[in-house]
């Protein structure tokens, strides 16, 4: 499911000043806790002229443990020097020959079955990723780059620092920015600017749904939905947590409702979208009281708290406000009709 991003740091290596937490990992002996390190501290042994690529204090090895650090890493243009990937590390396309050092205990299949593979992993007080610690030990890395945000899918390494709200996912974006001269963050603020300039006199109430069956919130995008002139019920920086079909209704009627199932592409998020569409009641009461249905992929865009929650927030501007011409055009998503299950 979700690979969500944490970092903490260590600013040099074989230094003294080391990371307060070295949990051990689940599927593997070597002890981590040392390497892991923040966006900021990263940025900070960058030259300005982050084009160059050098770095200032050591050779940088980077490993990346989820798919948003892995963006954030190239964002600042160190793509060059990851040495490992995990295996939904997919974007940016020049990082995935190298080689996966997790695998996912579970198999896709449907939502519904992904959750009880899930329930019945987590029973047991197994983790959900394995993490192959002879290669990691192998490569030697500097860094790596694990998470703490998501409760059900996070690789066993403890708690390593709290990015929940969407407030924490930007700030770290923004420090990296700065500190190499990049725009990224001009793209955000501009598009907050815009949500106010077409702010509606009332504000249209959004669901958002993070998996379907059973249905799940997000973490981050309560202030997206805020930002946007959008309202929703659950509590900024909240874990993302499971709904039962009784507090969905309850918190209804919606005006809108957008759905991007964690780690699926746009055809998968379809497919589960159909799947409730037929099986349960709560899915069908809810879509058709609302003015508008959206599905998304949200394996590129709003599952992964990265440099792509921009556009994201760009859409969600355009959707939310009914401003076609904000969304991007290259955007992933589609209109779903519940009426007649069509798109």
């Amino acid at each position: 499911m979700c690979a969500k991003s944490m970092i903490q740091a260590d600013t040099k290596r074989n230094t003294t000043h080391k990371a307060t937490h070295k949990p051990s990992l689940a599927s593997a002996s070597v002890r981590i806790g040392y390497y892991l390190f923040a966006y900021k501290c990263f940025a900070k042994n960058l030259q300005t002229d982050h084009r160059k690529q050098a770095f200032s204090v050591w050779e940088l090895r980077v490993i990346s443990l989820l798919p948003s650090a892995a963006e954030i890493i190239a964002i600042v243009g160190a793509a060059d020097s990851m040495v490992a990937r995990s295996h939904e590390d997919d974007y940016p396309t020049s990082i995935v020959h190298l080689p996966a050092v997790t695998s996912s205990r579970v198999k896709f299949t449907s939502c519904a079955d992904i959750d009880k593979q899930v329930t019945s992993v987590l029973g047991k007080g197994e983790a959900l990723y394995a993490l192959d610690g002879e290669t990691v030990k192998r490569l030697n890395p500097t860094h790596i780059v694990t998470q703490d945000i998501c409760q059900v899918c996070s690789i066993d390494l403890g708690k390593v620092g709290n990015v929940r709200a969407l407030e924490d996912v930007i700030s770290d974006i923004r420090e990296v920015a700065d500190a190499l001269g990049l725009k990224e963050n001009d793209r955000m603020e501009n598009a907050k600017k815009l949500a106010a300039s077409v702010r509606p006199a009332v504000l249209p109430k959004v669901l958002f749904l993070e998996w379907t069956d059973p249905p799940f919130d997000g973490p981050h995008t309560p202030e997206l939905v805020d930002w946007a002139n959008g309202k929703c019920n659950k509590v900024p920086g909240d874990m993302s947590k499971r709904l039962t079909p009784e507090e969905v209704i309850e918190q209804g009627p919606y005006d809108l409702i957008i759905v991007c199932p964690c780690g699926l592409n746009l055809q998968d998020s379809i497919r589960e979208v159909k799947v409730i569409e037929e099986k349960e009641e709560w899915w069908r009461k809810v879509s058709r009281e609302a003015k508008k249905v959206a599905i998304l992929d949200g394996n590129q865009y709003f599952n992964r708290p990265g440099p792509r929650l921009v556009d994201a927030f760009e859409w969600m501007v355009g959707f939310i406000n009914d401003q076609p011409q904000i969304i991007p055009s290259d955007f992933i998503w589609q209109i779903y009709h519940p009426s007649d299950n069509t798109l």
